[in-house]
């Protein structure tokens, strides 16, 4: 049980105490950069406290939605997109790892277009390594575009099958769809990580092979979810 720890961080408002403490049970913080929440300069203390302790950094870039989180697609277009996220970047301008945030994250794993400009975006920033779904298009796309993949699970939240037969994060607005126990995270991240497979939101199991497991920093048990998650992983 050697996958990797990230935690999204940097999404409560400056100073918040609960960042610092996440630094000391996670391998990687996934930070801010103000699309959908986050303060510049704090996400700059976290980066540099993180790196101080040896915890990994990566960006965590999204939609320009700070109203809904970034949890709504927002039809925009890929110009302005693109502007934003580059001026979303700036924030950690050294960074080289990548992982989108809520709706970003989850359109890229199904829209192979959005997937390949994301890709070369990422490219042309200097970025080499992203976070995204086993087997998603972003996992796809970005592999063809030779950046490394770190093939992500989630503990907190819920999966289904899409239409394609593909297995993806349950929507939001479906029942269930936030595994709100920190017991029920627990045991699917234990599957995750020493089977390789996920219970399904609608019943079954499907193989879900990942590098790294991924909780929510927002969530009310978050800090208790990550603390005994680093003990689970070892």
């Amino acid at each position: 049980m050697s996958l990797l720890l990230n935690i999204d961080a940097g999404e409560h408002e400056p100073g918040w105490a609960g960042d610092l403490a996440f630094l000391e049970v996670v391998d990687a913080v996934n930070l801010a950069l103000g699309g959908h929440a986050g303060d510049p300069g704090w996400t700059r203390e976290l980066a540099a406290e993180a790196e101080f302790r040896g915890v990994r950094v990566h960006l965590h870039p999204s939609y320009p939605d700070r109203e809904n989180f970034g949890r709504y697609i927002i039809q925009m277009d890929w110009r302005d997109l693109s502007a934003s996220l580059t001026e979303q970047r700036s924030v950690l301008p050294d960074c080289t790892v990548c992982k989108p945030h809520g709706a970003l994250y989850n359109e890229a794993a199904r829209d192979p277009e959005l997937a390949a400009r994301l890709s070369d975006w990422c490219l042309w920033q200097g970025i080499d390594e992203v976070l995204c779904s086993p087997g998603s298009a972003f996992a796809q796309a970005a592999s063809s575009a030779g950046l490394r993949v770190l093939r992500e699970g989630f503990a907190d939240r819920a999966y289904v099958r899409d239409r394609d037969g593909s297995v993806v994060l349950a929507p939001r607005s479906q029942t269930g769809a936030v595994l709100d126990s920190v017991e029920a995270a627990l045991v699917q991240a234990y599957h995750i990580s020493t089977e390789g497979k996920v219970a399904l939101l609608s019943g079954g199991e499907a193989e879900l092979q990942c590098d790294t497991i991924c909780l929510h920093g927002d969530a009310v048990s978050a800090l208790e979810l990550a603390t005994r998650l680093r003990e689970l992983l070892g």
